[in-house]
């Protein structure tokens, strides 16, 4: 099972959680160690198939993770969590005693936020911790927004259309020739009872085209008249 690490008394009581990773016992420890003086719910996994079982049964906010285990090396776990919906979107910093730019890069690449070099320099350590754990709920919390608003968004337009089915109802049941337009002056809806009279289609009147049904000799009289009412 994972070590569990927990706050001091007096520590900070709203804390983050974080599984750290690394099949080095004292680097493990170290690192465990920091972060708990800080507040921090601390679980640590010597192998990458404990971090996954670990992941599985309690989902942290934060993962770093070792690159170099024997088995199963950071760059698998890191695809596998990025695979799982469960665990895609918490974050992983790999931990790396190597300096290398190809590693580097291809951490990114299978998912991995940042990278953390060992030995642990404590400041520069908690400040990306504190970095990617805001990142990480200020994601959260816009997409929780775009979530919410998409819903509303959705039930305006459910409305919307329910308003418009209405009157479509009632418009084409109506004695009368209706048309819509917007404010460009162009129409866009006529009722059954138009459709009817004109003997011609939706598409064929809409926008200026139910003007050829006008009478030549009424044209431009007609039209200066509809022009300035819709300007008033």
């Amino acid at each position: 099972e994972p070590l569990a690490y927990s706050p001091e008394e007096g520590a900070l009581t709203d804390t983050s959680s974080i599984l750290a990773v690394d099949d080095e016992a004292d680097s493990l420890l170290v690192l465990a160690s920091i972060l708990t003086a800080e507040g921090y719910q601390v679980r640590t996994a010597d192998s990458g198939s404990l971090a996954l079982k670990s992941v599985a049964a309690w989902l942290p906010e934060l993962i770093l993770l070792d690159i170099r285990m024997p088995g199963m090396d950071g760059f698998d776990v890191c695809q596998r969590l990025k695979t799982a919906d469960k665990s895609r979107r918490v974050p992983v910093i790999f931990i790396t005693a190597a300096g290398e730019v190809d590693e580097r890069v291809k951490g990114l690449a299978v998912g991995a936020v940042d990278y953390i070099s060992k030995p642990f320099h404590r400041e520069e350590l908690l400040a990306r911790v504190r970095t990617h754990l805001e990142l990480a709920r200020l994601r959260t919390d816009l997409e929780k927004q775009v979530s919410a608003r998409t819903a509303d968004l959705s039930n305006t337009v459910d409305r919307l259309r329910e308003s418009e089915q209405r009157f479509r109802n009632m418009a084409d049941t109506a004695p009368m020739m209706i048309w819509v337009s917007g404010t460009d002056k162009l129409y866009t809806y006529f009722n059954n009872q138009w459709l009817s009279f004109t003997g011609r289609t939706m598409d064929e009147e809409q926008g200026n085209g139910w003007a050829e049904g006008v009478h030549p000799d009424d044209y431009k009289e007609w039209r200066e008249s509809y022009a300035t009412s819709f300007d008033n």
